[in-house]
């Protein structure tokens, strides 16, 4: 399990300050890698993507029976985005985000400036393109709930 997920969060909000699932991944006897950010960084500094890119040349992902990545809101941008690294890895992001390039979602507004100054281009820039990646050619289930306009773009 490759989990995702916002350190300021875990330690204020969740017992025992682990990340999200950690209870479950640990009762089932399952490995975890837990990428944990401080700030609202979308998981866009170079060292990720170059720690990804190492891990999965090294082969380490590849003696895995099988690989899911997961997170929440920014969480789950990271999962669909960096499960790229792993060709046929599932995906469980919930309420992601699949990009805030000001290019490609000029009306993206709710995370502010913070997220206009990250890089999202790149292998792992475009979470939808990227977890199409990880799919290695099957056809992902994706649910869609589209509640607020941002989510659904322009009209």
């Amino acid at each position: 399990m490759v989990s995702f997920d916002n350190l300021e969060l875990a330690l204020e909000k969740r017992e025992g300050r682990r990340p999200r699932g950690f209870d479950v991944i640990a009762r089932n006897g399952w490995s975890m890698l837990g990428v944990m950010t401080v700030g609202w960084t979308w998981f866009r500094a170079p060292a990720v993507a170059g720690e990804f890119g190492r891990l999965a040349t090294s082969g380490f992902f590849a003696r895995l029976e099988r690989v899911v990545f997961c997170g929440a809101s920014m969480g789950g941008y990271g999962a669909a985005a960096y499960s790229a690294a792993v060709p046929g890895a599932t995906v469980v992001a919930i309420s992601p985000q699949s990009t805030l390039d000001p290019r490609l979602v000029p009306w993206e507004t709710r995370y502010g400036r913070v997220a206009r100054t990250r890089n999202f281009t790149g292998r792992y820039g475009h979470a939808a393109e990227a977890s199409r990646a990880a799919a290695a050619g099957t056809a992902p289930p994706r649910v869609a709930i589209r509640r607020l306009p941002q989510d659904a773009g322009p009209a």
